[in-house]
């Protein structure tokens, strides 16, 4: 039983959301605080225990925020290809990096669904991780150009003579 301060920032947040994380001999774990009740204050904390039905939950949860991820990347990258002809317009020096970045986010978008259908089949993890590393690293090279050639043109630094390349 924890018994706080009043004007503790950490009892407020956790009167507004119970979900912790402990710290117990340098290992973190998930816990959940239950306010004491009648005029005591403080929370009992309930460590997280994991059995099949909180598993499956887990498992839901975390699937249901990987396929969220991945739709909301696909809507950004299909708002960014309609901003890109109106970048285009205003910085026509950048059309060989803009179609450069529009050809990726095709390439993103394949990769997302093939990583949704692996998902969704409840495929081999060890196959599931390989894809999404494979998406996240290709995901980070494409910021990386597109931050690299985009963002000094639209800060108003300039346009690259040529695309760059960053190195990382």
């Amino acid at each position: 039983m924890f018994a706080p301060d009043d004007a503790s920032p950490w009892y407020r947040d956790l009167l507004a959301s119970p979900q912790a994380t402990l710290e117990i001999d340098g290992v973190p774990h998930a816990a959940r605080a239950v306010p004491l009740e009648g005029d005591e204050r403080g929370f009992v904390l309930h460590l997280l225990e994991v059995d099949a039905a909180r598993g499956r939950a887990i498992a839901d949860q975390l699937l249901g925020h990987c396929v969220t991820f991945c739709n909301d990347l696909r809507m950004h990258h299909l708002r960014e290809d309609g901003a890109f002809t109106a970048i285009r317009k205003a910085h026509p020096g950048l059309a060989p990096a803009l179609e450069r970045l529009r050809r990726e986010h095709e390439t993103v978008s394949r990769a997302l669904l093939d990583l949704d259908a692996l998902l969704q089949g409840g495929g081999d993890l060890d196959a599931v991780r390989e894809k999404f590393e494979r998406v996240a690293a290709g995901l980070e090279e494409h910021f990386a150009y597109e931050e690299a050639n985009l963002l000094p043109a639209l800060r108003g630094s300039g346009v690259p003579a040529a695309p760059v390349t960053p190195s990382g």
